[in-house]
């Protein structure tokens, strides 16, 4: 019975950690704007949308801010200075002639777009970047903004847009108001992704950064997938490149399974990415992470030390740019 009781425990500690360690949707890199400067640095997307050709992405955070309308004009979506600005300036400056070639359309997502993939209101608060707030975002005490969709108002020289509480804003905000941000949404060709060669630094980025969705990061917490069949461990580095090469093979053929891997402890604690307990495995001491592996607890790990060459098991989870291949659950064996 003291089992069982433990055992749903364990189980109701591992679904709330995983509603606090991710978000709620995969995350991708596409084409660079202006963030934190006047740099083009790449722009994370969030994936609201997957059909078999194409990928519905939306900004993770609002990245500039303009008016719904440069005039207070009774002005549709189709005719706004918004939509004009965001498929010429915008699309120029963000994306390259390979990344415009993909994209299918390029907008602000429609109020029942919003409320279909945004259904919660925590989902739909967004903050600004540094730069969207030079160019005049307003925020909350939290940090929020406030940022414009594509379907009208109330009034005929109002737009809909969401508040920085995330509930669609009634305050009378005109479609000249230069307070309320932009967060783009585009539709892409997922071949694109597919297609994306890894031989480059330019296109590795899109790669990398995917989370899984907030319901598969719970089937991967809360289920210990198979073990797949493994004579021996597989080398850190050796996966990690396997990775690269074979992007498409390698999920179809890891993904939310349990690995076995063997590498060298390059960094033993919480993880910049996750905040969790976590071991950085490398081929050699003070080595590039190849496979970041995260525990439920550092009592997991207690006796490892920095140096020393280790085999463990985890489920995959994502593969990420900064952390390379990222398993959870982690076990030492």
């Amino acid at each position: 019975m003291k089992r069982k009781i433990l055992l749903a425990f364990t189980l109701l500690f591992v679904i709330l950690s995983a509603s606090s360690s991710f978000g709620a949707f995969r995350e991708v890199q596409f084409g660079r704007y202006y963030q934190a400067s006047r740099e083009l640095t790449p722009v994370q997307w969030l994936v609201l949308d997957e059909d078999d050709d194409s990928l519905l992405l939306l900004t993770k955070d609002c990245v500039d801010c303009l008016p719904y309308n440069e005039r207070r004009i009774v002005v549709t979506w189709e005719n706004s200075t918004l939509r004009k600005w965001l498929n010429s300036e915008f699309l120029n400056a963000a994306f390259n002639s390979q990344e415009r070639a993909a994209i299918i359309s390029l907008s602000l997502l429609t109020l029942d777009e919003a409320m279909k993939y945004l259904p919660e209101v925590s989902q739909r608060q967004c903050s600004p970047t540094a730069y969207a707030k030079t160019r005049g975002a307003y925020t909350n005490g939290r940090g929020l903004c406030a940022w414009w969709l594509s379907s009208p108002g109330n009034d005929p020289l109002q737009a809909a847009y969401f508040s920085s509480a995330g509930d669609l804003g009634n305050r009378p905000h005109y479609v000249d108001d230069n307070v309320i941000a932009t967060r783009p949404a585009v539709r892409v060709k997922k071949s694109f992704f597919a297609n994306t060669s890894a031989n480059t630094e330019d296109n590795a980025r899109y790669l990398y950064s995917i989370k899984p969705s907030h319901q598969k990061a719970q089937e991967i917490e809360t289920n210990l997938q198979p073990l797949i069949e493994q004579k021996s461990p597989f080398n850190v580095k050796e996966l990690h490149e396997y990775f690269l090469s074979n992007p498409d093979k390698a999920i179809e053929e890891f993904d939310m399974k349990r690995l076995a891997v063997e590498g060298v402890a390059s960094r033993i604690g919480p993880d910049s990415v996750f905040g969790q307990p976590s071991i950085e495995l490398s081929d050699n001491v003070g080595g590039k992470c190849y496979v970041l592996c995260v525990f439920q607890s550092p009592r997991d790990y207690r006796n490892v030390k920095v140096g020393e060459k280790i085999s463990v098991r985890g489920n995959y989870l994502v593969t990420r740019e900064d952390y390379g291949i990222v398993l959870k659950i982690c076990e030492i064996f």
